[in-house]
Protein backbone atom coordinates (compact mmCIF):
# COMPACT_ATOMS: atom_id res chain seq x y z
CA UNK A 1 0.00 0.00 0.00
CA UNK A 2 1.16 3.18 -0.86
CA UNK A 3 1.28 6.39 1.46
CA UNK A 4 -0.87 8.63 1.03
CA UNK A 5 0.71 12.16 -0.49
CA UNK A 6 -0.35 15.10 2.25
CA UNK A 7 1.08 18.12 3.53
CA UNK A 8 1.78 17.56 6.69
CA UNK A 9 2.93 20.28 8.19
CA UNK A 10 3.78 24.15 6.35
CA UNK A 11 6.09 26.49 8.28
CA UNK A 12 8.50 29.44 7.52
CA UNK A 13 12.21 30.60 8.66
CA UNK A 14 14.77 33.13 7.82
CA UNK A 15 17.07 30.64 8.23
CA UNK A 16 16.99 26.53 7.47
CA UNK A 17 20.50 25.84 9.15
CA UNK A 18 18.40 26.17 12.44
CA UNK A 19 15.19 24.88 11.55
CA UNK A 20 15.27 21.24 12.14
CA UNK A 21 17.23 20.81 15.10
CA UNK A 22 14.95 19.30 17.73
CA UNK A 23 11.91 20.67 15.86
CA UNK A 24 8.79 21.01 18.06
CA UNK A 25 6.67 18.74 15.26
CA UNK A 26 9.16 16.31 15.08
CA UNK A 27 6.84 13.51 16.62
CA UNK A 28 4.44 14.25 14.44
CA UNK A 29 6.15 14.15 11.26
CA UNK A 30 7.00 10.73 12.87
CA UNK A 31 4.08 9.70 13.47
CA UNK A 32 2.64 10.58 9.97
CA UNK A 33 5.36 8.67 8.65
CA UNK A 34 6.87 11.76 6.88
CA UNK A 35 10.42 11.53 5.27
CA UNK A 36 10.60 14.39 2.66
CA UNK A 37 10.19 18.36 2.25
CA UNK A 38 9.99 20.61 0.16
CA UNK A 39 11.22 24.12 0.44
CA UNK A 40 10.80 27.36 -1.29
CA UNK A 41 12.82 30.20 -1.08
CA UNK A 42 11.54 33.72 0.04
CA UNK A 43 13.39 36.70 0.77
CA UNK A 44 10.90 38.40 2.49
CA UNK A 45 9.47 37.51 5.76
CA UNK A 46 6.05 39.07 5.12
CA UNK A 47 5.84 37.15 1.98
CA UNK A 48 6.61 34.17 3.74
CA UNK A 49 4.44 34.63 6.55
CA UNK A 50 1.53 34.84 3.68
CA UNK A 51 2.60 31.64 1.97
CA UNK A 52 2.77 29.94 5.08
CA UNK A 53 -1.15 30.64 6.00
CA UNK A 54 -2.24 30.42 2.73
CA UNK A 55 -0.69 26.64 2.89
CA UNK A 56 -2.28 25.76 6.16
CA UNK A 57 -5.57 27.09 5.11
CA UNK A 58 -5.21 25.21 2.00
CA UNK A 59 -4.21 21.91 3.29
CA UNK A 60 -5.08 21.57 6.22
CA UNK A 61 -2.21 20.21 7.44
CA UNK A 62 -2.27 17.83 10.16
CA UNK A 63 0.73 18.93 11.97
CA UNK A 64 0.00 22.70 12.18
CA UNK A 65 -3.64 21.94 13.54
CA UNK A 66 -2.08 20.28 17.00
Amino acid sequence: MVAEDKVTVTGQTGDLSERFDNHHQAQCFNRNGKTHLAVRGEGSEQKRLAVETDLIRNYNTNCNLQ
